[in-house]
């Protein structure tokens, strides 16, 4: 249950984000990049499988 609620907490964070993010393109006062690598890290450790995989894989 408690692994349940840490995978959705980091899909909406990473939601979040990513929607702050692509904001932050067209504001000049918002970093894009920052948060749009924080997104793909939360949304990582969201997904099992995505996770497992090694980095350098292909």
């Amino acid at each position: 249950m408690l692994n349940d609620l840490k995978k959705y907490t980091y899909l909406i964070l990473g939601s979040l984000l990513l929607f702050i993010g692509i904001v932050g393109t067209f504001l000049p006062v918002i970093p894009t990049t920052p948060l749009i690598v924080l997104a793909c890290y939360l949304y990582s450790k969201s997904s099992n499988i995505a996770y497992a995989i090694p980095p350098f894989a292909y």
